[in-house]
């Protein structure tokens, strides 16, 4: 028999305990008071559950003292009571099941501090709080209604919050003092541990590692989810990997060549799944969407998932519909909002779902310039594989530019911070009519709006500029030395020499190929190519060709679909 000691009995434990051939014995410690145990669960405050509730609200017979203040809060059926001065005198909650029967009541003192929650199961649960002068909770006590268990918290306010500084239990005649909450449970799941024979493994779900005898170890949350997925890749002899596609259009284009690359590469393995546009953020529609795959996905698939797309609500969804039947899930990552921009400028932005979409992935792929900055945001990845620069397929032959002191740069000039610098000619392809940028000086031409497979023919003299770097906005510069630009892709597949900013992530690259030249400063353009001589432009566009052949075949993803592989073959299968 295992023994597993958990908050509570989650999905991903229940899922783990069907794949098992040893019987389980869960031991909880959730006070919850919705929360029902299973069958082989010890849950430490089993006298607080919900049970046969009986009583009605019509049988409070104390009610005629107070004035009835009627609302439905979610959730919840809710009666609040107010006294005579108005102020919330109690809160009734009704059970889900049924609008009259009672679940648990909140009574207030006059400072609006709820004093007595009652609890109304086959017993009465009685919880009763005592507060300090300052209004912070000193004793939470516990009792049921025949006085055979009692438990007392006290706490203390110190070090800037509130802590447990101790507890007391009294049972069966007998009380016990620990210095703490987690002291109490610690004890007792030693000695239900005693009480049992047999035991293979005692596993501690997102809990302290116990000092036992038996063979002990700690998991954490979606571990054995993740395992029981690995097993099943493992046992497949040739699992699917399902690419998520993105409508083939212009700014699409590096998320729809990846999917493309690995289609190439191997069309009975790789298939794509592709939700409905236009998207709705809606459960049943995610749910509509994902019924689709329901046959043709099985355990041990891989879904690689083109992040971030459309709303963390899909890819959450998505996320929990492949842990439930053990497929894993690869994050690939192609922007990372919460670095890029000041979320709290951005409306409709969920920034702590964002955060756990990324953490839930069984594998990222990235960029390793964006591993410690999330990770200084509290976002640990998993098993990341770095991801090199972004394919740009391009089926047409690719030729070195030629010598020119011109500049050309696709993107918005949204992302310069003084259009004044710009002392250079500089043709600018991307922007519809500048958008609202306005460009009032002579060096900049406007190239027009070109859909991004046929830029790679207007790109054929001068140097291809990558200035992502802004003096007004700290995001996008910090981002510029994460990252890894699309144009830059662009431009090699033109087989032209670039310019960066020296303190940007992609300027590395430019120096260890020799394709471009890196500066600090705009204002230092136009001094950098009068250095450069014909010769050395010849070369750096040569080497541009050689690099953006590679892109344009997809060497970036023929290499994530080496390293993905590889690692997954290299994971050991778990033992469960």
């Amino acid at each position: 028999m295992k023994v597993i000691i958990t908050e509570k009995v989650t999905s991903e434990l229940r899922r783990f305990e069907t794949a098992n051939t040893e019987p389980i014995l869960f031991i909880s410690w959730t006070s919850e008071i919705a929360y029902q145990t299973m069958p082989n669960e010890i849950n430490l405050f089993s006298f607080m559950r919900r049970q046969n509730n009986q009583n009605l609200l019509t049988r409070l017979d104390w009610l005629s003292n107070f004035v009835l203040n009627y609302r439905s809060v979610a959730g919840n059926h809710q009666f609040e009571f107010q006294n005579s001065l108005g102020k919330i005198a109690a809160k009734i909650y009704m059970a889900d099941n049924n609008r009259h029967q009672v679940s648990h009541i909140d009574t207030f003192d006059e400072s609006d501090r709820r004093v007595e929650m009652q609890l109304f199961d086959e017993h009465i649960t009685s919880q009763i709080f005592t507060y300090d002068a300052d209004g912070r909770p000193v004793t939470s006590h516990f009792s049921n209604d025949d006085g055979t268990i009692q438990i007392i918290f006290y706490w203390r306010f110190q070090h800037g919050k509130l802590e447990n500084v101790g507890m007391s239990i009294q049972q069966d005649g007998n009380e016990q003092f620990y210095n703490s909450y987690w002291d109490w449970q610690i004890a007792q799941f030693k000695l239900l541990i005693g009480r049992c024979s047999d035991i293979s493994e005692v596993l501690s779900y997102e809990a302290p590692l116990l000092s036992l005898s038996l063979p002990t170890r700690r998991i954490t949350k979606n571990e054995l989810t993740y395992a029981l997925a690995l097993n099943a890749y493992h046992a497949r002899e040739e699992p699917h990997f399902w690419i998520i596609n993105f409508d083939d259009e212009n700014h699409w284009k590096p998320r729809t060549d990846i999917v493309k690359t690995m289609i190439h590469v191997n069309q009975n393995q790789f298939k794509t799944m592709q939700f409905d546009s236009p998207y709705v953020d809606e459960e049943s529609w995610i749910s509509s969407q994902l019924q689709k795959y329901e046959s043709a996905m099985s355990a041990g698939d891989v879904i690689i998932w083109q992040y971030p797309k459309y709303s963390p609500k899909l890819e959450l969804a998505v996320i929990e519909w492949s842990r439930e039947r053990n497929i894993l899930i690869v994050g690939l990552v192609h922007d990372v909002t919460m670095l890029r921009v000041d979320t709290h400028k951005l409306k409709h932005y969920d920034l702590s779902s964002d955060k756990i979409v990324l953490q839930s992935f069984d594998a990222v792929i990235l960029p390793k310039g964006f591993v410690q900055p999330l990770n200084d945001i509290g976002v640990m990845l998993k098993h990341i594989i770095p991801l090199a620069m972004y394919d740009f397929l391009y089926d047409r032959p690719i030729m070195p530019a030629t010598y020119q002191k011109s500049v050309v740069y696709a993107g918005s000039l949204s992302k310069f911070p003084n259009l004044s610098q710009v002392n250079f000619d500089l043709t600018v392809y991307g922007e519809k009519n500048f958008s609202s940028i306005v460009v009032d000086q002579p060096h900049i031409t406007n190239g027009g709006f070109v859909e991004a497979s046929e830029l790679p023919t207007k790109l054929s003299s001068g140097y291809g500029l990558i200035w992502d770097e802004s003096d007004d906005d700290a995001y996008l510069k910090q981002y510029t030395q994460w990252n890894w630009p699309y144009k830059f892709s662009l431009y090699m597949v033109s087989g032209l020499p670039v310019i960066a900013w020296q303190g940007s992530a992609i300027a590395e690259v430019i120096r260890k190929k020799e394709v471009g030249i890196v500066i600090a400063d705009l204002s230092e353009l136009s001094a950098a190519i009068d250095n450069i001589t014909k010769n050395q432009y010849d070369q750096m566009a040569k080497n541009a060709t050689i690099l953006g052949q590679q892109l344009a075949t997809g060497s970036t993803t023929k290499k994530i679909i080496q390293d993905l592989e590889a690692f997954l073959g290299g994971q050991s299968s778990i033992s469960l």
